[in-house]
């Protein structure tokens, strides 16, 4: 087509011409009056309502506008990303063709015939032609410069009056379908069909009844059954690994365009025709329709439809699915698989779920009786006997009931209780009453003696002197090296302490150790003594060194005599070699200055306020500033004490010597935050107390014998089977790992001759 044509016809030079999609309809529709309004000219001359019935209402308004208003080269259709795999092809009907000449003088493209999967006319049920069947000519042309005029003839002459009659049914049933879905003016939306879709699926048993998810597995290659391989791959519709990539795509939650061929194809298959499909009104019920009787005998509404709900389940070992129905009214659950004949089966079932109250209440009733007979308890309460002996042993345990009519209920809870005693001998009358509570009652009412002659009782109450033999073992029991206190004492047994204190007051107090006296509280003259007879000791120490070594007095001096302590107090030592533009007086104005206009934050708040005077302050003027700093508060809100170097010293060396024979791993975990901070601030002395003296201990134990020879390992090994002559592989292995591993490795053939033979195991017989 040349430029000149194109402006005139579509008012754009560079205007490519599109098959099926073409563009800027709105300028073709003004310029030259054809009498159509854009709308008509878009739903009754092009493809768009046959595709747009499988759009979002979005992209169905973004599809129109590039058909109307667009100016791009690209086809509509590759711009918004909505079809693929459709050939620009142009088809005919030879017999259309004619028809045409006939009433309008001349042919025309129908629609009709471009839609996909149409392969042969809806109307005269003859093979479509899209080239010539002589030459082989397309009727499109490739340079696309010329308008596409339907012929009669090739550009060879041959006539196009070729006509193949179709005999395929389903060629022509699709192509009937899609002129359907082009001119019909059913409305429907695409969520409607899917939903049917799911419905149908679940129906033809293609689709988990307790989701959404399609069991591809049976649908395809019963889709395929109906549609073959050959049929499908004529129709334009690949398959790779007996896979179609499109069904697959009709089911995902995910918002895609769908092809409306598949759609139709499972439409047919599914429905027949899109009529039938539509129209048919269809439930998946493989229960029939409700409501459903209870089927539970005691129930006032026995055989009654009164079950208006069913729950679906998937069944594991059926095809079938498995409903379970609940009866409101007496709570009694019943379950059985979905079947073909639902009339014969509805008043029977496969599993008791529940039993409801009811139901126990009568069983329990039929339990007081001295003796049970079991047929015509399964008749009285409407069960099989095969539930009611699942139920006796659910009870009662492992009970020979196959060969039973009538057995006593003495019979079956004695029976219940030998059970328990056998796993556990060590059981009592309160802890199986613990397990099984209304067992004990029953016999404790009505088979009280052989109660207590088969089952102990509980623990007898310890008289007085048990109470006091039981003390005197935990009193000399302790080791002499630590003073046990009374506070402690009553911590290791509280209850029999509390006894003998209420009961035998006297010989208790003699018994206990004399209670701690403690010190006499010192005067301010006796604390100022003190620190200045440390100070004369150590006249060269730092502020902090005078706060280790004496904890407790320097903060109760720095708490209560602020002013002559500052005094007394050596002065603060600064590194020489760091500079400092900013004295000790000025680093103090700051901080007081701070915690004056922030009077309600804590120590960390300060801290993070400002970071490096507060680091300074303490690292340099640690006594003033622990002074004027707030006190601790812990997470519950309360003030932390503050334990002093010499108590943590202390306490520190109370637990290595409660514990001779812990490993220093095991010292760091009984500690606990102690150890923490003695390794923070006191690491010398923790360096030289716990570790030197478990390596001095232990200094045996970790001596190393290396570079035995081999008569040496020998000799070792012969002596160890000696001594243990009835011991296993495995058991030398575990216990004389290092031996064991290095003469396998090094010394096979000699080793194994000296290893026990091989015990078989004892495999019981089934």
């Amino acid at each position: 087509m040349t430029r000149r044509t194109k402006r005139q016809l579509f008012g754009n030079v560079e205007k490519t011409i599109h098959i099926l999609w073409p563009t800027r309809l709105e300028y073709f529709s003004i310029e030259y009056g054809l009498g159509l309004s854009v709308n008509e000219l878009v739903s009754k001359h092009t493809l768009f309502p046959y595709y747009t019935r499988f759009m979002s209402e979005e992209k169905n308004n973004k599809f129109f506008e590039a058909m109307v208003y667009g100016n791009s080269r690209a086809n509509p259709a590759a711009y918004l990303k909505l079809i693929q795999n459709i050939t620009p092809r142009l088809y005919l009907c030879p017999l259309c063709v004619k028809e045409d000449n006939c009433e309008f003088g001349e042919p025309y493209w129908h629609r009709s015939h471009h839609l996909p999967g149409s392969k042969v006319c809806y109307k005269h049920n003859v093979y479509l032609l899209a080239e010539c069947p002589v030459c082989n000519e397309s009727f499109v042309n490739s340079s696309n410069k010329e308008l596409n005029i339907t012929p009669e003839f090739c550009s060879n002459g041959h006539s196009l009056e070729f006509v193949v009659e179709n005999k395929n049914k389903d060629l022509l049933l699709i192509a009937q379908e899609n002129y359907s879905l082009l001119n019909s003016e059913m409305e429907f939306s695409i969520k409607d069909v899917i939903n049917k879709f799911l419905t149908y699926a679940k129906v033809g048993q293609y689709q988990n009844v307790e989701s959404t998810v399609i069991l591809y597995d049976k649908l395809v290659p019963e889709f395929m059954k109906r549609f073959p391989t050959s049929f499908l791959e004529s129709i334009g519709i690949p398959i790779q690994r007996e896979k179609i990539q499109g069904i697959n795509r009709i089911f995902q939650k995910r918002e895609r365009f769908i092809h409306p061929l598949h759609v139709l194809l499972l439409i047919l298959f599914f429905g027949g025709t899109i009529e039938n499909f539509l129209s048919q009104e269809i439930k998946y019920t493989p229960f029939g329709e409700g409501p459903w009787p209870c089927l539970n005998k005691l129930c006032p509404s026995y055989l009654q439809d009164v079950i208006n709900e069913v729950d679906l389940k998937n069944s594991n070992r059926f095809a079938k699915p498995r409903g379970n129905f609940k009866c409101l009214g007496c709570g009694f659950v019943y379950s059985r698989l979905g079947t073909n004949d639902v009339q014969t089966e509805t008043y029977e079932y496969d599993l008791i779920l529940r039993t409801g109250e009811i139901w126990d209440a009568k069983f329990e009733e039929l339990l007081n009786k001295n003796i049970v007979y079991l047929y015509e308890m399964t008749e009285e309460l409407g069960v099989g006997k095969v539930f009611l002996r699942l139920k006796l042993k659910e009870l009662f345990g492992e009970f020979n009931l196959n060969q039973s009519r009538a057995v006593t209920m003495k019979q079956l809870r004695r029976s219940r209780i030998k059970q328990m005693i056998t796993e556990n001998p060590h059981l009592t009358v309160a802890e199986i009453a613990k397990i099984d509570p209304r067992i004990i009652k029953w016999m404790q009412s009505f088979d009280a003696e052989w109660l207590r002659e088969n089952v102990k009782s509980t623990t007898r109450r310890l008289g007085l002197e048990d109470r006091r033999t039981e003390f005197l073992k935990t009193l000399h029991g302790l080791p002499r090296t630590i003073k046990t206190t009374r506070k402690e004492l009553k911590q290791i047994n509280p209850s029999n302490y509390a006894w003998l204190i209420a009961h035998d007051k006297q010989w208790m107090m003699e018994q206990l150790p004399d209670t701690v006296i403690r010190k006499p509280i010192k005067t301010l003259e006796e604390r100022r003594e003190q620190f200045l007879k440390l100070l004369n000791e150590y006249p060269n120490a730092t502020r902090s060194e005078l706060k280790q070594l004496e904890s407790a007095n320097y903060k109760w001096l720095m708490q209560n005599d602020v002013e002559w302590f500052s005094l007394k107090q050596p002065s603060v030592k600064l590194n020489p070699n760091k500079k400092n533009n900013i004295t000790l007086q000025q680093r103090r104005k700051t901080f007081l200055r701070l915690r004056d206009e922030f009077p309600n934050l804590s120590r960390s708040e300060l801290q993070r306020q400002d970071l490096s005077n507060y680091t300074w302050l303490r690292m340099h003027d640690s006594a003033w500033f622990e002074h004027e700093l707030p006190s601790p508060i812990d997470k519950t809100g309360s003030i932390k004490p503050r334990f002093t170097l010499l108590e943590r010293r202390n306490f520190f060396m109370k637990i290595y010597l409660e514990n001779p024979t812990a490993s220093p791993k095991e010292i760091r975990k009984l500690s606990g935050s102690n150890y923490t901070w003695l390794h923070t601030h006191d690491f010398l002395w923790l360096k030289e107390r716990q570790p030197g003296i478990r390596k001095n201990e232990n200094i045996h134990k970790r001596r190393r014998v290396i570079n035995k020879s081999l008569e040496e390992r020998r000799k070792e090994f012969i002596s160890i089977r000696s001594q243990n002559p009835y011991l296993s592989r495995s058991g030398l292995k575990e216990n004389y790992q290092s031996l064991y591993v290095w003469l396998m490795t090094n010394d096979k053939d000699w080793f194994s001759n000296q290893l026990p033979p091989i015990v078989p195991r004892n495999h019981k017989s089934h």
